[in-house]
């Protein structure tokens, strides 16, 4: 890595990785919403059936729309992890480079 590529990491890369750290939490809390309200709609919909608190989460889990929520949530996080390892690794460069 270059020093010129190293600053622009440093100078550019935390805006980033807070940027996608804000994209994963949201994804989470969108997910745990969705997985809420499914289970609520569940609930109701068997609400004169016998069914288990087990059944229902397997229904949630099931639901296409909270699959896709989850996709969503590894995406971001996979992303946010990809920008944060590379800023540490940018840290760690440039820390080995001022202490020779």
């Amino acid at each position: 890595m270059t020093d010129a590529e190293l600053h622009t990491i440093l100078d550019t890369y935390p805006d980033k990785v807070a940027e996608a750290l804000g994209k994963f939490k949201t994804a989470t809390v969108d997910r745990e919403r969705l997985a809420a309200k499914l289970y609520l709609q569940i609930k109701a919909e068997f609400a004169d059936d016998k069914i288990t608190v087990d059944e229902i989460k397997a229904r949630v889990k099931a639901d296409e729309g909270h699959y896709r929520a989850c996709l969503e949530e590894i995406i971001a996080e996979s992303e946010y992890t990809a920008l944060y390892e590379k800023l540490l690794c940018a840290k760690r460069e440039s820390g080995m480079r001022t202490a020779f």
